[in-house]
């Protein structure tokens, strides 16, 4: 009388092994389609910031190119200035060119333009004084024997002198001693190294280049800006 329950004891028991490895089965199935789905988010997102790069790189190249035509397909009247549109691809762009000539030159300009444009950019006379002193000191070659400017880094704890020579590039703002980061940022847009020019071009140059000539007055600056 008791095989019977014998035989289906084992039966449960074997069956119910079974059900515990097909559910162990179908978790460990559902793991990796978890990690397989992660894998593959994790791919289409790579791959789409590396379109997005190459794109990217496509459209500052064509818009280099362009901009490069424009001013070679007539020489005889090359404009200094300009903006334009283009599309490549599904992406759009816009470009707007304009000659260094408007912008100040920081190994040229002398130091009341540059005072001039911390001024226009809302820095106080007194501190703007100061700032396009250092920037002088920068650019300028050290004097024989004790360099005030070169200390004056040293005092302030950082591990470089001032450069001494022309300004490389504009970057080489954010090393000169005392300029806040702020004001270089604002800065850069209205600066370069390439024109050569103690003073700018008036007809081109931005309303804050403006604003930095010596003399320049508001009322001057808007009367100049309409007849441009």
């Amino acid at each position: 009388m008791t095989r019977p329950f014998t035989r289906l004891g084992k039966r449960l028991t074997r069956d119910g092994f079974i059900v515990v490895a097909v559910l162990w089965i179908l978790g460990a199935l559902a793991a990796l389609a978890s990690i397989y789905a992660i894998y593959v988010v994790d791919t289409a997102v790579a791959f789409g910031v590396h379109d997005d790069r190459l794109q990217a790189e496509a459209l500052v190249s064509a818009g280099l190119e362009l901009t490069a035509y424009q001013l070679t397909a007539t020489p005889e009247a090359r404009p200094t200035q300009g903006a334009f549109a283009f599309r490549l691809g599904r992406a759009a762009a816009a470009v707007e060119f304009r000659s260094e000539a408007a912008r100040i030159d920081l190994n040229t300009a002398p130091k009341e333009l540059l005072a001039g444009l911390f001024v226009a950019l809302g820095i106080r006379s007194d501190a703007a004084e100061v700032y396009a002193d250092r920037i002088v000191g920068w650019r300028t070659a050290a004097p024989e024997g004790q360099d005030p400017e070169a200390s004056a880094y040293l005092t302030a704890g950082l591990r470089y002198p001032p450069r001494g020579a022309p300004f490389p590039h504009v970057g080489e703002l954010w090393l000169v001693l005392g300029l806040p980061p702020a004001l270089v940022e604002r800065v850069l847009p209205f600066v370069t190294v390439y024109s050569g020019l103690q003073q700018i071009n008036v007809a081109d140059a931005a309303p804050e280049v403006l604003a930095a000539l010596p003399g320049m007055t508001p009322g001057h600056l808007h009367t100049i800006l309409p007849q441009r």
